[in-house]
């Protein structure tokens, strides 16, 4: 339980198939290795005014030449590039021109000339606005999984919040950004919705059994099951999928299952046949104790089997899955007889 804190959450789109099953995920990761920019992620920036404002495009280079010089981000392409470009070509692509042009009116020249020599079916819409009044800036980025690039949108937006303008600079767009908070988003709220299903379940049991210490006895030993496996999974992996953060929840009914097995078996040989906490604990060993361990190698062989899956998130569910399955029957079997024993004799005297 100490390792929970340890388990990070994070994905990356390059590894979610096996290169044993589809081409496409090796080409993927050669292409991101050799050439980059799989995933790009683009930023929208706003002029308050227009474009081709000199002081706005030399704060859009500012900010372009900041990112380029990220370990994280291979090529930066934005307008004040093209426009620092066009300014030295047209004065004979002397060096020392290479800069933006600081008159409005031939920044606005430089700009309807560019577009103007495009070739025919081509324009600037996909990086311009229709009102010309934002730009789109589009960072190329290394193959970089869910963590690595909240921190780095992290650090853009320190940067952006402390050196740009207000509001002139947007968070990042793009399906890299959509999978790095996405499974972040996804497992806090899958973290929330277990808290209230554990709340929930609970007071079911409380009314089913008529007991409010069987009752909050059991939140324990359904909740500490998907903890051990949080905290054994820190120590195998520490990284936690979307797949992963999902078998929380699936595995979740089935540690219910189990304990509500014992449990009504233990409560009916108090109850109904008068027997001792010792005596009840055996006879729910005798009635449930071999469908316990069936179902729950039943469950983990049969989960082991999509180990062979060409999708490797999957890998993640099937092998969290089974050591919560297994935390589980390992907790009913050892942990809850004694927790039931100790309650009832205490409660009792």
């Amino acid at each position: 339980m100490a390792f929970i804190p340890l388990n990070k959450t994070n994905d990356n789109p390059l590894e979610f198939y096996s290169e044993r099953y589809t081409t496409s995920a090796a080409d993927s990761k050669w292409i991101s290795q050799r050439i980059g920019g799989t995933f790009p992620v683009s930023y929208e920036l706003n002029s308050q005014g227009i474009v081709s404002d000199p002081e706005f495009l030399r704060e859009v280079d500012k900010f372009s030449e900041w990112l380029a010089s990220n370990k994280e981000v291979l090529h930066v392409s934005s307008l004040s590039k093209i426009m620092k470009n066009l300014n030295k070509t047209l004065h004979g692509k002397q060096e020392e021109w290479n800069i933006i042009p600081t008159e409005p009116d031939l920044s606005a020249q430089y700009l309807f000339f560019y577009e103007m020599s495009l070739p025919y079916g081509l324009d600037l819409t996909n990086s311009i606005s229709q009102n010309k009044e934002s730009i789109k800036l589009v960072a190329s980025l290394k193959e970089l999984g869910s963590l690595e690039y909240r921190e780095f949108a992290k650090k853009v937006e320190n940067y952006a919040s402390q050196n740009m303008p207000e509001d002139m600079v947007s968070i990042g767009t793009g399906t890299r950004p959509i999978f790095a908070f996405m499974s972040n988003m996804l497992i806090t709220q899958l973290t929330y919705a277990l808290g209230i299903g554990i709340v929930l379940i609970t007071a079911t049991i409380i009314l089913f059994f008529r007991s409010l210490r069987y009752g909050m006895l059991t939140s324990v030993t359904n909740l500490l099951p998907i903890g051990v496996a949080f905290g054994i999974w820190a120590i195998v992996s520490g990284e936690i999928s979307m797949l992963v953060g999902i078998g929380m929840g699936t595995t979740l009914g089935i540690i219910v299952d189990f304990t509500v097995h014992f449990l009504s078996k233990y409560l009916h040989a108090r109850r109904q046949k008068n027997l001792s906490a010792e005596e009840a604990v055996e006879y729910a060993f005798e009635t449930v104790g071999f469908a316990l361990i069936i179902t729950s190698f039943s469950l983990i062989l049969g989960f082991l089997v999509l180990l062979q899956a060409f999708f490797i998130p999957i890998h993640g569910f099937v092998l969290f899955s089974s050591i919560a399955f297994l935390s589980a029957l390992i907790i009913d079997l050892l942990l809850f007889p004694a927790l039931l024993i100790t309650w009832d004799k205490r409660y009792n005297h």
